[in-house]
């Protein structure tokens, strides 16, 4: 049985120093917080004067490795001057969990976010969760739950 995770403040802006992401943000200006906010209990990512953002949430409780999170993410019609990509992304600070890349432009869309947990992480590890785009562009971060493995 899924139980909530997570809810819009429950992220934080990462520290560049421990980012997992931070290699992509070679030549990308960085989100300030002023760039996030809750949108009730969802976390909305706003491009509009940077291009990069990485967030972070430490873990409550432990959580055994083949755990699932579930959650959604969703953007407004994506715009801008040239073609590029969007990336949304999901990370510890030793595993990719989960990543989509979307168009840009494109319309507005979401999509189900679903990654397994590969090894155990004890209360007080990081989830991280990543935006990296191109143009003017809004995007969306639902309220995560999580599906404990085990008996």
């Amino acid at each position: 049985m899924p139980t909530p995770l997570t809810v819009a403040e429950s992220w934080t802006p990462a520290d560049p120093a421990s980012d997992p992401f931070a290699p992509e943000a070679v030549g990308r200006v960085r989100c300030t917080s002023a760039a996030s906010r809750p949108e009730a209990t969802w976390l909305e990512v706003t491009t509009t004067t940077c291009n990069y953002a990485s967030f972070v949430y430490l873990f409550t409780s432990d959580v055994p490795a083949g755990s699932v999170i579930h959650g959604e993410l969703a953007w407004a019609t994506l715009a801008a001057i040239d073609p590029a990509v969007g990336t949304l992304a999901f990370a510890t600070q030793a595993d990719l969990l989960w990543s989509h890349e979307v168009p840009i432009p494109s319309l507005a869309d979401l999509v189900q976010v679903e990654f397994e947990v590969p090894e155990r992480l004890p209360a007080g590890s990081a989830l991280y969760f990543h935006v990296r785009n191109h143009g003017y562009n809004s995007w969306q971060l639902s309220p995560l739950s999580l599906r404990r493995a085990g008996p």
